[in-house]
């Protein structure tokens, strides 16, 4: 959890005027959804050209790649299915899950698990089998990585240790910014009412 490679490492000051307002979900959804994810289209579709780039033409029942936007609108005019990432099934999820409890470190998960997985639960459940085990998986992963976040921030203010960012996701590192920042200004009081103390004496 903590980068401990270059020893206790004073953290830098927080600008007065710093903002504490991390994007909203639905920017973070639109981010995600620019993913690309496997869909099996159930009608042709001519090949459309996209600011991404070209997809298609799509062909009955042969799997393709199209952005997750795409995948969720196709879905719901039910002209596709979309095939879950190779993570998003309940085994690889306990697998994750089984190394996010073995280990103080984040266990790989994709950088937009949360979004992913809440896009096409949301939009697609019956694709996803065991979707109700796999909401229940993705929400004990998610706690689990909570807390580790929790204990991070805790160090920052008790041993001035930062945290380390590898293997946490987009939604993670947008709810660590504001509490970070807190515990920064917190470190920076302390040191300055040290220095302040020291003077004095």
């Amino acid at each position: 959890m903590a980068d401990t490679s270059g020893g206790g490492l004073a953290p830098a000051p927080v600008p007065s005027g710093a903002s504490l307002s991390p994007p909203s979900n639905s920017e973070l959804d639109f981010c995600a959804e620019n993913e690309f994810v496997t869909i099996v289209p159930a009608v042709r579709l001519p090949r459309m050209n996209l600011v991404t780039g070209t997809i298609g033409p799509l062909h009955p029942q042969r799997e393709t790649l199209v952005p997750l936007w795409l995948a969720l609108m196709l879905k719901r005019a039910g002209r596709a299915r979309i095939r879950p990432p190779e993570w998003l099934t309940e085994d690889a999820l306990r697998l994750y899950l089984k190394a996010e409890i073995a280990s103080s470190a984040f266990s790989p998960l994709p950088f937009r698990y949360l979004e992913i997985s809440q896009l096409i639960l949301q939009a697609a459940p019956d694709d996803v089998p065991g979707a109700t085990k796999i909401r229940a998986l993705i929400e004990d992963l998610r706690g689990r990585r909570a807390a580790k976040i929790r204990r991070g921030v805790a160090s920052v203010v008790s041993t001035d240790v930062l945290i380390s960012l590898s293997n946490m996701s987009a939604i993670e590192v947008n709810e660590l910014r504001p509490q970070l920042l807190q515990a920064l200004h917190v470190v920076n009081s302390l040191e300055k009412s040290s220095r302040v103390a020291d003077d004095a004496g």
